[in-house]
């Protein structure tokens, strides 16, 4: 997506693998790395540490087989990059920006406690993408065909939410976007077997994250934001 064009001059040559800690330690970083009790992944750094260019690594590299005009160099790049993830072909991403989230939407007529139906968990993350101009998804896929693709992944264990800078949300709307994302992740149709890795600057999260498994990006290998 256009989106992206912004950062792919820093997945070349200046793009540095950052280096991952957990409580504390070094450590070494696979997308695959699943946790019985924490099968959802939560990675904490501060401004200027990489965090929306980690994220949009593991899309880009996942799908640049599928972009024209790439140099053997470049296929190379992103294949390395792909190998650092761990990201295999068959999975299937989706990338949402918080900022890009209608927050209000979420916590209005759809809410469950106000009108006692239950929340359709697909929908707000197809009108998300449908309504980013750099995306438009509702342009190259109809909701119901969505709702197939999101559960078919889903039920093969394959689908993986990005979800991307949750303390650019005031502290009400981060607590209503992580009960959607439980919501989505309860549904036995569409979501109950996919994974979440989400973005957050540390102590801005103000709230608990039962099911997620927290990495940092160490210092001792800062990239850009």
């Amino acid at each position: 997506a256009n989106k992206f064009g912004e950062i792919r001059a820093k997945i070349g040559d200046v793009y540095q693998f950052p280096l991952m800690q957990e409580f504390g330690h070094d450590c070494s970083w696979n997308i695959n790395k699943e946790d019985f009790f924490d099968k959802n992944i939560l990675i904490e750094a501060p401004n200027g540490y990489g965090k929306t260019t980690f994220m949009r690594s593991i899309l880009l590299a996942a799908t640049y087989q599928y972009r024209e005009g790439l140099s053997e160099k470049e296929k190379k790049q992103y294949e390395a990059i792909k190998q650092f993830h761990g990201i295999k072909d068959d999975f299937f991403f989706l990338y949402l920006e918080c900022k890009d989230i209608d927050i209000e939407s979420l916590n209005g007529s759809n809410n469950s406690k106000t009108n006692n139906v239950k929340p359709d968990s697909v929908k707000w993350i197809y009108d998300t993408l449908s309504g980013l101009n750099g995306i438009r998804l509702d342009r190259f896929i109809e909701e119901h065909d969505f709702r197939d693709l999101v559960e078919s992944y889903n039920l093969k264990r394959k689908l993986i939410l990005l979800v991307d800078g949750l303390d650019e949300l005031r502290l009400e709307y981060r607590t209503v976007l992580i009960k959607r994302l439980d919501e989505f992740q309860s549904d036995l149709t569409y979501g109950s077997d996919s994974r979440i890795i989400m973005t957050v600057r540390p102590l801005f999260w103000q709230i608990n994250f039962p099911g997620y498994r927290k990495y940092t990006i160490s210092n001792k290998n800062i990239i850009e934001d």
